[in-house]
């Protein structure tokens, strides 16, 4: 495909964002594992949602999956030496003796419950008031420590059946497409590409030059992965190395680079005629316009931005020049 063929691609999705009133970007994997615990699945709420799942994020963990050191033990887990715990907090109703001034055990305040339902179930009203009178129960809050999947070390294979409950899978069938794949391995200067099982994120870092896709089967169908993969790679381009892009995170360079990177990936989508199972120029055009709107609007910047798309595209096809370490993409 030419230049001006590919600019056609950029001409088309202005046509849509023109012509059909609501644009809705629809994300084409299943992603985004909860906070929860690794061995019950129980999600957390509330405070625990957010603390854990931030922890999560900040420490760079892979998926904010935790447990207590007896259940990680269960399954044979090892906490590394060094590591520290996360506090997960919850509310407990506790029972107070008045009388001694102190909370009874859990033991205890089961017994003195059942005696309390035995005083009702008579009629003996002394009795009730009497145990009344002495006990109370307030609500109390309560911790205890957690670590992430990731500061355990596994037995083998204990680590993917864990994860494997929490992960969603919409394409159990990927099939890898060597002739895509070869091309965005195997362009001059590629980035290292990293599968993430349960990953929510598709993501370029530039500072390591390193790709983050979540798994295929995660992914609405493969031409979805390939085109996904194929917007990571035009902002690979951008590398100072490369094509030396603005790569900052500032709203106005950021918005500009994502019309880049998916424009360029609607070309390379075309170039290997991939059919993503999400509606490819109209969930392209969505994007777009998502990112539009930090340009106040202004449509001539996506003709700007196909300039910019067809360099990074004819560096990534361009075979004159191959990555020699390219390996298969895993499952």
């Amino acid at each position: 495909m030419g230049k001006d063929a590919r600019l056609v691609v950029a001409e088309r999705i202005i046509e849509i964002m023109e012509r059909e009133q609501t644009l809705i970007w629809q994300k084409p994997w299943n992603g985004g594992v909860a906070p929860a615990n690794m061995v019950t699945g129980h999600k957390y709420s509330g405070v625990n949602k957010f603390f854990l799942g931030f922890a999560a994020k900040i420490r760079g963990y892979e998926l904010p999956l935790f447990a207590s050191f007896k259940q990680i033990q269960k399954l044979q887990g090892t906490v590394r030496r060094g590591e520290r715990s996360f506090p997960c907090c919850f509310w407990k109703k506790a029972m107070f003796d008045k009388q001694r001034g102190k909370f009874v055990s859990d033991r205890e305040a089961e017994r003195i419950e059942n005696a309390i339902d035995r005083a009702k179930d008579s009629g003996n009203l002394a009795r009730l008031e009497e145990l009344n009178k002495r006990y109370g129960t307030v609500m109390v809050f309560r911790y205890y420590n957690v670590f992430n999947i990731d500061q355990v070390t596994w037995p083998a294979g204990v680590r993917e059946k864990i994860v494997d409950k929490f992960i969603c899978n919409a394409n159990e069938g990927f099939r890898p497409k060597e002739d895509i794949e070869a091309v965005l391995r195997g362009f001059k200067m590629a980035p290292a590409v990293q599968i993430i099982k349960g990953a929510d994120e598709a993501c370029y870092y530039p500072d390591i030059h390193v790709i983050n896709l979540p798994s295929p089967k995660q992914f609405s169908s493969d031409d979805d992965f390939y085109k996904v993969w194929a917007h990571e790679a035009v902002h690979s381009t951008g590398h100072e190395y490369i094509l030396n892009r603005d790569l900052s995170r500032k709203d106005e360079k950021c918005s500009f680079e994502e019309l880049i990177a998916e424009i360029g990936a609607a070309m390379i989508s075309s170039e290997f005629r991939l059919e993503p199972k999400v509606d490819d120029e109209k969930n392209s055009a969505a994007y777009v316009k998502s990112w539009l709107r930090y340009l106040k609007n202004d449509k001539t910047m996506v003709l700007k931005a196909a300039q910019k798309a067809c360099k990074a595209v004819d560096w990534i096809l361009d075979t004159s020049h191959k990555n020699e370490n390219v390996q298969p993409v895993a499952q």
